[in-house]
């Protein structure tokens, strides 16, 4: 909600893009890095107007268990949900 991602998994580890799409990205802007960068370039494709497809993946080992994303991580990647949810707010 914070970012306005329409977006189901905003950290899927597995994204393709078109050529066009990333020549369409300012890429030295892009502040964060790890998860966090992920959920920023989800951001700012779609701040574009580009669209994305999504395809789930299940991976069947890892349905119970420990994740393993740091506690740091999942900071950043709060830090980061904050951070461009009040550059939408600011635009």
């Amino acid at each position: 909600m914070v970012t306005g991602l329409s977006a189901g998994d905003a950290t899927a580890g597995f994204r393709g893009y078109r050529r066009v799409v990333l020549e369409s990205i300012p890429l030295d802007e892009i502040a964060s890095e790890g998860y966090s960068f992920l959920i920023e370039m989800l951001y700012r494709c779609q701040r574009q107007g580009w669209h994305m497809g999504e395809v789930p993946i299940v991976f069947e080992n890892r349905q119970r268990g420990a994740s393993k994303i740091s506690k740091i991580e999942i900071l950043k990647a709060m830090q980061t949900v904050l951070r461009l949810g009040w550059e939408r707010i600011r635009q």
